[in-house]
């Protein structure tokens, strides 16, 4: 059994293999250890200023794509991740948001834009976008 949560292995992955490649997909530019460890920093500050932190419930919809693994590994690293399926159908997305009793909504600017209207009916805020440069942004009403 590891002795260590996401974010200490993380940590210790940066350090050790900083300027290897920790994620790559075709088309994209690629992340090193290093990198990634940055990016998950970034997120868990982000998480933190809305009042996310270890054990807070952070919903995740979005397509499987190099977003979604960095996404999954910052809530990961930082609180309780609740993945949701990007296929749900609206009543299906509607009735999780309002049952998860999660602070937050991570999505990417390529999910479809009825999972940020629901959240916002659902009173569901705020949402975090995950960008594919690795750049968090808040989204506003």
């Amino acid at each position: 059994m590891l002795d260590a949560n996401i974010a200490a292995l993380l940590e210790r992955c940066a350090a050790q293999y900083a300027g290897r490649v920790a994620i790559e997909a075709l088309g994209r530019p690629s992340l090193d250890y290093e990198g990634l460890w940055s990016l998950m920093r970034e997120a868990r500050d982000a998480f933190g200023r809305v009042g996310c932190g270890p054990g807070t419930r952070i919903a995740l919809v979005a397509e499987n794509t190099p977003e979604l693994a960095t996404a999954s590994l910052a809530i990961c690293a930082s609180a309780t991740c609740v993945p949701l399926n990007p296929r749900y159908l609206e009543g299906e997305l509607t009735r999780l948001l309002r049952h998860l009793g999660a602070r937050l909504l991570v999505t990417t600017p390529d999910q479809d834009r009825r999972v940020v209207q629901r959240s916002f009916a659902t009173r569901f805020q705020p949402v975090l976008q995950w960008n594919p440069d690795f750049l968090l942004s808040f989204l506003v009403r």
